[in-house]
């Protein structure tokens, strides 16, 4: 407890924000969920939390407690047993009294957020967060060499497709599937007032791919940072907040503090991801709205390097834009789409190409536009 206690201080001190779980002690809560209250779980789980909030009770909301980290839930009735784990959680820590009566919680959410359709009950509103974790693909994110379950991929983005390797392609999610998947927590928890944290995100480079193969590790540097950039910025559209998975020397020296990877913390803070190595231009960046007369969208964004035109592409649900753009050739950096039905939420991604044509498939918005 020193110990953890002497890391949040440090944090603090430095002006951040600290989320304290119990992240992994032999998957005692998280590997043991089933259909069945067990009593030995739910003591321990009022047990530590009483504890952690006791030392903590003084401590103001800049710092949180979240009562699990991935929890292996695979049914509705296993998830009905966690949510029982999750009041004890509350109840535990809000009973230590202190500034732990207000104190920020979260609850990790599951494979199937719909089953995680309700917070538990609290005595303070407005105090209970949402927490989902981002490796998807699995194998994109996660592996580094072939598995029984699946083969590793190199290439994420339909732009970053390489020819020469199709079996090393991402199929799904992509762009849409990630959109759409966002768009579900925010549909379920955002829109009704639950703050959402992507409290993981994060795709390994596949380094051994750049002593086999230095043109195709080239091209998944290169989709790996859209990869990172994409879910950044699609979380942040959806209302979501999104926390990058640092690993040692990834993106920066832990002892050091230096930076190891510029290009990954331009990319996960709002700048631009390099393109795939075949001359195509830049994805334009930063899509904004403005509603006109009830009936119209003013569209403007940041031109895109190497780009001579813009498509733009428009869906009634995000993740569905689909691959026939509603203009081509837009030649400047903002449209009017006009004629839109007063009371319909819109979703718009604008795509650069140039001559010749190589689009980059980058929805930038992922936000609503109501009109």
């Amino acid at each position: 407890m020193a110990q953890v206690k002497q890391v949040v201080d440090w944090a603090l001190n430095a002006g951040m924000y600290v989320m304290i779980n119990d992240h992994w002690d032999d998957g005692w809560l998280e590997n043991n969920i089933g259909t069945n209250v067990d009593a030995t779980i739910n003591a321990k789980m009022k047990s530590y939390w009483t504890q952690i909030a006791t030392n903590f009770a003084g401590y103001d909301n800049h710092l949180l407690f979240a009562g699990a980290n991935e929890p292996n839930v695979n049914s509705p009735a296993a998830m009905t047993t966690l949510m029982y784990y999750y009041q004890t959680f509350v109840n535990a820590v809000r009973a230590t009294g202190g500034n732990n009566t207000n104190r920020w919680l979260v609850m990790q959410s599951v494979s199937d957020p719909t089953w995680m359709n309700a917070l538990p009950t609290d005595t303070v509103s407005n105090r209970l967060m949402v927490e989902y974790h981002c490796y998807s693909p699995a194998q994109l994110a996660i592996l580094s060499s072939d598995a029984s379950w699946g083969i590793v991929q190199y290439f994420w983005g339909q732009a970053y497709h390489y020819a020469a390797d199709p079996t090393r392609n991402c199929v799904a999610p992509e762009e849409g599937g990630m959109d759409a998947g966002f768009q579900q927590l925010t549909d379920q928890y955002v829109s009704k007032g639950i703050p959402v944290m992507i409290g993981e995100f994060g795709a390994a480079y596949k380094a051994a791919l750049a002593a086999t193969n230095a043109t195709e590790f080239a091209w998944n540097q290169a989709s790996q940072y859209y990869w990172h950039k994409y879910v950044a910025e699609s979380a942040r559209g959806h209302g979501l907040s999104p926390f990058f998975w640092s690993t040692p020397g990834t993106p920066f020296d832990w002892t050091s503090g230096a930076v190891n990877d510029t290009q990954l913390i331009t990319a996960l803070t709002g700048g631009v991801a390099p393109p795939p190595p075949n001359g195509a231009p830049y994805a334009p960046s930063g899509l904004t709205a403005t509603v006109s007369n009830n009936s119209n969208v003013v569209l403007s964004w940041a031109a895109g390097s190497g780009a001579t035109s813009y498509n733009l592409y428009r869906a009634a649900e995000s993740g569905y834009e689909g691959t026939n753009p509603i203009v081509s050739g837009i030649t400047g950096t903002s449209y009017t789409n006009t004629s839109l039905n007063s009371g319909t939420t819109y979703y718009y991604q604008v795509v650069a190409s140039m001559l010749p044509d190589y689009p980059v498939f980058h929805p930038k918005l992922v936000r609503r536009f109501p009109v």
